[in-house]
């Protein structure tokens, strides 16, 4: 879908450099969330509120466990997800 390759492109460009780091970890978070938003809207698709959820981890053989509710319409709501991981880069 067009979503998904933005929000691929989106965090593929921001991610590429970045080791990880807690103390900046909100920031990028925030940046990420924003900028996905941005570019998604560019794609004028007809929708009434455009959601993102970004979450940033260290990779140390945890497990992660996300939960979220909101009101659906299987008519008209959709959803798209990415997973970036750098294992060549140390953390992610």
């Amino acid at each position: 879908s067009k979503v998904k390759e933005k929000i691929k492109e989106t965090i593929d460009e921001a991610m590429k450099d970045k080791e990880y780091n807690h103390k900046e970890s909100e920031k990028l978070s925030i940046e990420i969330s924003n900028k996905i938003r941005d570019n998604v809207k560019e794609l004028d698709i007809a929708s009434y509120k455009i959601v993102v959820q970004t979450v940033i981890g260290e990779i140390g053989g945890q497990g992660v466990r996300i939960a979220s509710k909101s009101l659906w319409d299987d008519k008209n709501d959709n959803w798209a997800s990415y997973t970036f991981s750098n294992v060549s880069k140390r953390g992610f």
